[in-house]
């Protein structure tokens, strides 16, 4: 997302279409590029962002965000049994058995 802000800075809603895409609580700021500093948060649906003091009439912010598809916002990787771990660990060491 690049936004042009001017020295108050601004508050920017976020698309309804990606909002209704992704799992809520899972929006993150990953990434923020600007020849400026400025300061990022989400609340809520928006993005509000704040130059530091001093800022020019126009400022370049290229922000990036992160989030979890809708219906996939369950842990990437699951957590196994310690029996699980032993017939995996059996499995890998058959490999390297003449």
């Amino acid at each position: 997302m690049l936004l042009t802000i001017g020295p108050a800075g601004g508050s920017f809603e976020l698309p309804v279409e990606y909002l209704g895409a992704i799992e809520r609580d899972s929006l993150r700021i990953a990434a923020v590029v600007s020849a400026w500093s400025v300061v990022t948060k989400l609340e809520g649906s928006e993005l509000v962002v704040m130059p530091a003091a001093g800022a020019p009439a126009h400022i370049e912010v290229s922000i990036t965000l992160t989030a979890a598809r809708r219906g996939f916002g369950r842990d990437r990787f699951p957590e196994f049994t310690a029996a699980q771990k032993s017939r995996n660990d059996a499995f890998y060491e058959s490999a390297h058995q003449p």
